[in-house]
Order: structure tokens, then sequence, then C-alpha cells
């Protein structure tokens, strides 16, 4: 059994929360600091960690920050606990990604990708694939041992709405409250 279904055995849930860092967002005791995305992204996954089934990280608002934007995706990804799921949003147009998603750079479980016809490729890289199915709920194809499979669980997607519940000092609090609220 590969690392992907052994952390879709031990999940917490199905919910996803979907990470979309954004500067003008962030709460106030974060917005000063240097590099944000990185302590930001390590107070929600410690507010949210026992809650959720993973995360799903949004490149291009990490790539609106340059190299530091990247390295702190990197960081953040390699930060959240096992079991959780750890996503990279592309949505990738190509099979061409495949090894960047893979261990040889942001190490995720699974990326998103514009068309399902890629799927294939990143799947024999070892990566999942999340695909939609409707408005707030993907579908997954797993990389598992020789075959490919589909829709072996549903995962609900939740994120602006939890991530940005609060911009005080207590904005670590309102996101767990926030979570809880729409995932009871």
């Amino acid at each position: 059994m590969n690392r992907m279904m052994i952390k879709l055995s031990q999940r917490k849930g199905n919910w996803v929360l979907a990470f979309r860092p954004r500067l003008i967002q962030m709460p106030a005791p974060i917005q000063p600091v240097d590099d944000p995305f990185l302590p930001f992204g390590k107070a929600i996954i410690n507010a949210t960690a026992d809650l959720v089934a993973g995360y799903l990280f949004d490149l291009a608002s990490y790539m609106a920050l340059g190299a530091a934007g990247l390295i702190a995706l990197e960081r953040t990804i390699a930060y959240v606990p096992d079991p959780a799921i750890t996503i990279l949003h592309g949505p990738f147009a190509s099979p061409d990604y495949a090894a960047a998603a893979g261990a040889a750079v942001f190490s995720v479980d699974a990326v998103t990708v514009s068309d399902a016809r890629f799927a294939g490729t990143y799947l024999k890289a070892g990566v999942g694939v999340f695909a939609p199915v409707g408005a707030d709920d993907v579908g997954l194809y797993v990389p598992e041992e020789s075959r490919l499979t589909y829709g072996q669980i549903a995962l609900h997607l939740i994120g602006d709405e939890v991530v940005y519940a609060d911009s005080t000092d207590q904005f670590a609090s309102a996101i767990r409250a926030a979570l809880k609220a729409k995932t009871i």
C-alpha cells in the first residue's frame, strides 16, 4: 500500500482546508512579519490539524511573493503532520509538471489538473490527482500499486470563510471555531 492510501485510511473526516494566503487579508499579528505566509500557515495547521483530512495549497498565491513565497510553500507543506493529505492546486495544464509535484520538489500527495486527460502522468509519478465533482467537492484519482482508480473518496473543500474568520490576535481560535461550525 502506498503512502497516499495509508494516509487516506487514517484521515480525519472528509474536509480539506483550501489555503490561499493573501497579504492584505493576513491577521494583524502576522502582517508585520517579514515573510508572513509560513507563520500564518503554521498557525492555521496548528489550529486545525485534528479537524481536517488535509490541506489544499494555492500555488498562485505563493508565487505572488516570488522565491520567498515558494520557499514558504515548500516549508508549509513539510509542516503538515501525517496523516493529513497535501494537495497542490495549480491547476496544472499539462503533464509536464509531474516531477515538481513529487518528492523532487514539493512532495505533495496530490495535485489539481485543468484537464483529466493529464491524470495518468501524475498518477504514474506517484502523485494523486483531485478533480472537481461538484461546487465544493473533489473526487480523487489515487495511484494504487499498478492500477489507477477513481472515486475512492469524495472530499469537501472549505476555504476563505474559515482561513480569514478573524484578523485579531485570536485568529487561530477563530479559525478553529469557524471550521468546527462548518464541518459539524
